[in-house]
C-alpha cells in the first residue's frame, strides 16, 4: 500500500512540474519510475511480468512527450470542453 502511495506521490509531483516544459526534469522523472519498477520486482511487490509492463508503459509515455512535448494538454483543470464560460452555439 506505502508502494501505491509513494507512486502516486510521483505521479502528483510530475504533473506539477510538467508545464515546465523542461527535459531534464523528464529525463529524471522516467528514470526514478524505472528504478522503482526495478526495486518493486526485487523486493517482490511486482512480478518480472508487471515489472515489464511497467517499463513498456515508461517507455511508450517517454516517447509520447518526446514527440509531442512535455507540458499538460488542454485547456487546464475544469477548463474542458463542457466548462460553463464557453458559449453553445446550438441555443
Amino acid at each position: 500500500m506505502a508502494l501505491v502511495a509513494v507512486f502516486i506521490l510521483i505521479v502528483t509531483v510530475s504533473v506539477a512540474y510538467a508545464a515546465t516544459d523542461n527535459q531534464d526534469f523528464f529525463n529524471r522523472m522516467f528514470n526514478a519510475h524505472k528504478e522503482w519498477v526495478t526495486q518493486a520486482v526485487e523486493n517482490k511487490q511486482l512480478t518480472p511480468e508487471q515489472g515489464q509492463a511497467w517499463n513498456n508503459h515508461f517507455a511508450q509515455m517517454q516517447k509520447f512527450h518526446e514527440t509531442n512535448g512535455f507540458g499538460c494538454p488542454g485547456p487546464g483543470m475544469m477548463g474542458g470542453y463542457f466548462n460553463d464560460s464557453q458559449t453553445d452555439s446550438s441555443q
